[in-house]
């Protein structure tokens, strides 16, 4: 069997989402004590640097929240076949976007008892990960020739012993739907307890961090074929076993419609883990300068879950298993064939196979450092904070951050203009290196961000507001623009396209 296809179109959507949320990073624009360590006042920053609790008041209250955003590019994907039966292009409507998911960021509550302040609070941490989405329908027109051979078994005036062979053209339309769901994340949340006292401009506080870790990700696709309009009328003299000539007469070949599964997949894993750390800090405040360095020590991290694969390919084409020659007729006298024959059609057979497997990933304590500080000066002030995690052995799974914001000399309100930014790292031994003197680290994208931080604050009650851009979402606003510019000649600029904005309340009593 000849098999051509000779034209795509295509319709649907694609639609892949990548999410990069570091909570630190956007309560930093909230107020620099999150990144910074030498802002600390009470609860606020006091999971960083646990001295800030010796400035708890009678009772601490702090909540931020940031809110969801979303930025897609839209694409065409052409994808080009070059096959002696296939020549032609696909065009795939694809979608890439970012996605900053929202929700209440943190909480934290701080008590004063004498001299000393105890702290409690969550947040959101940390994820990473992708969605993907799928609808997609993918049209061919194609062309085939089917070989068969008519012999008395199909009509009886055909004599006995004799084959007719005869190539039947068909056209027809095939379309594929394919749809799909599926999501990916890595995941830190974060709680901390503490405990600070200080005397005159020195303040000391050890805390303790629970992070619960986890690793989970969920997929399901199906892609179902369908062929239909498959007929064609034979006019043609072929020859049989003898070198007669016989006449094809207006031979009408119909199949039927065939629809069946093509492709089917699906994944679902879950893997949980929970790191403990110790941790020291030390503040010093001066009236134009503040001093803040904490450490952390963390346990060792065991992640352990499992995971199950499912997938299901055609093992082969499908093939016309039966062909109905009731409604043929053959006049042997006058050899000549005519009527109509029916194809028909076999399932797809599809090989499936599955797996489902156990794992277990270990990874060593790391050493957290974490330093920043903070000058009150007459025109502005400038607080600078990071933390970078450390470990001498070959295998970890640690992260970076920094703060940088510019106070500007405003009156009554607290206006600060910011840049932050956190990386996750994984180092592993490389190949066969038993000494474990030889590693790689691979990086996440960083999760980078600019924007404003507002505070106004009127005892007992602090307010703050932020503006902020994701530069990864601002790349996606920039690409949209060069492609309206592109497309129609002119830019239409969306100020709040790529803009996200926090909340934040405290109460110190």
């Amino acid at each position: 069997m000849l098999f051509i296809l000779f034209f795509f179109e295509s319709s649907g959507y694609t639609r892949l989402t990548y999410v990069n949320n570091s909570i630190p990073v956007n309560l930093y624009f909230l107020d620099e004590a999150f990144l910074d360590v030498s802002r600390g006042s009470g609860i606020v920053g006091a999971s960083f640097n646990p001295a800030s609790l010796s400035k708890t008041g009678k009772l601490d209250i702090y909540a931020g929240v940031g809110f969801a955003k979303s930025n897609y590019v839209e694409r065409d994907v052409i994808i080009n076949f070059d096959e002696d039966s296939l020549k032609d292009s696909l065009i795939l409507p694809v979608s890439i976007g970012f996605l900053e998911s929202g929700g209440i960021d943190y909480f934290g509550i701080g008590k004063k008892f004498g001299p000393f302040g105890f702290g409690f609070s969550i947040d959101r941490g940390y994820e990473l990960g992708f969605l993907l989405d799928i609808d997609q329908r993918i049209g061919e027109d194609f062309s085939f020739t089917y070989e068969r051979g008519f012999t008395n078994e199909d009509d009886p005036n055909i004599p006995v012993g004799d084959t007719i062979n005869v190539s039947i053209p068909l056209s027809g339309y095939v379309h594929i739907t394919g749809k799909g769901k599926g999501n990916i994340y890595y995941k830190e949340k974060p709680m901390f307890f503490g405990i600070g006292t200080g005397a005159g401009p020195i303040s000391i506080g050890v805390g303790a961090r629970i992070t619960n870790i986890s690793l989970s990700g969920e997929a399901n696709f199906h892609f179902l074929a369908q062929v239909d309009s498959l007929w064609t009328y034979i006019d043609t003299v072929v020859q049989d076993f003898n070198g007669d000539n016989w006449t094809i007469d207006s031979v009408q070949i119909f199949a039927q419609t065939v629809e069946d599964t093509l492709i089917i997949g699906g994944i679902n894993g879950s893997y949980r883990g929970t790191r403990f750390g110790g941790m020291a800090g030390l503040l010093i405040d001066l009236r134009f300068l503040k001093i803040g360095v904490s450490y952390e020590r963390t346990s060792n991290l065991s992640i352990d879950g499992r995971h199950s694969l499912i997938f299901g390919f055609p093992s082969s084409p499908p093939e016309y298993l039966d062909i109905d020659t009731t409604g043929l007729e053959a006049d042997s006298l006058q050899r000549r064939i005519y009527g109509r024959v029916g194809l028909y059609a076999g399932e797809w057979p599809i090989d499936t196979s599955s797996e489902e497997e156990t794992n277990k990933w270990t990874f060593l304590p790391m050493d957290r450092y974490r330093a920043g500080i903070y000058l009150n000066l007459l025109a502005f002030t400038l607080s600078l904070g990071g933390n970078f995690d450390w470990t001498s052995d070959s295998i970890a799974l640690g992260e970076g951050y920094f703060g940088l914001s510019i106070g500007l000399p405003i009156p009554v309100i607290s206006t600060r203009v910011c840049l932050a930014g956190k990386i996750m790292y994984v180092k592993f031994p490389k190949g066969d290196n038993e000494d474990g003197d030889k590693y790689e680290v691979m990086f996440s994208p960083p999760a980078l961000t600019a924007g404003l931080g507002l505070r106004y604050t009127k005892k007992p009650v602090t307010l703050s507001f932020t503006t902020r851009i994701n530069l990864t979402q601002g790349a996606f606003s920039l690409l949209n623009l060069i492609e309206d510019f592109e497309k129609q000649g002119e830019i239409k600029f969306d100020p709040l396209s790529s803009v996200n904005f926090g909340f934040g309340i405290g109460i110190k009593l």
